[in-house]
């Protein structure tokens, strides 16, 4: 499989899928675009039915994605995270909400922060999609476990986060821990035992 990136060369003079825009003080927008060539010289793919790994069945230019990444601070302790996503694939068209959460992280008055979400989002375990909406800044696409992650270990509920620094290690550490309450994850898995890792 071929897979030529021409974001760059249409879209990069611009800027558009380089830096996040502040639309108004406190919020940003990022906004993306994939576009490729396919050229899959006759592998089978997994959206005809096939066992094979391609996601793609016909050779031509293909729309990989496009999103649009917003981030807003509504208030000194309130932030909000919506991630919308369109797609164009041999299963169809679909434009979705990836995320969309509400994040309270009140002012500190200790050692101790937390942090509360509430909403549909990734956990927080990847270092690899670190960039706006969940994108790799170190890959063209991202790895099997993260592929994974998106497709099926995304929450819909809430999180509270509570973190501390302590202050007999300097400060420089911190631990923390994570509790989390959900639903619609009930089928994670399915999708290793359907097409492997």
């Amino acid at each position: 499989m071929v897979r030529i990136l021409i974001v760059v060369a249409l879209f990069g003079a611009a800027g558009v899928a380089a830096n996040a825009v502040e639309i108004a003080p406190g919020h940003t927008t990022d906004i993306g675009l994939d576009v490729g060539y396919i050229d899959v010289s006759g592998y089978p793919s997994w959206t005809d039915g096939s066992v094979g790994k391609l996601r793609y069945s016909d050779d031509g230019f293909v729309l990989n994605r496009a999103f649009v990444d917003y981030r807003g601070r509504w208030a000194d302790s309130l932030h909000a995270h919506v991630v919308l996503e369109g797609y164009d694939d041999d299963i169809g068209s679909a434009i979705d909400f990836t995320q969309a959460y509400l994040e309270w992280r009140p002012v500190p008055r200790s050692a101790t922060r937390y942090r509360l979400k509430l909403g549909a989002f990734y956990p927080r375990i990847s270092l690899e999609n670190v960039d706006a909406s969940w994108s790799s800044p170190y890959a063209a696409s991202s790895s099997a476990i993260n592929t994974w992650i998106a497709e099926e270990i995304r929450t819909f509920g809430a999180e509270l986060s509570i973190s501390r620094r302590p202050a007999t290690l300097g400060g420089l550490h911190a631990f923390s821990a994570d509790v989390a309450a959900f639903r619609g994850n009930d089928p994670a898995g399915a999708l290793l035992a359907w097409k492997g890792w």
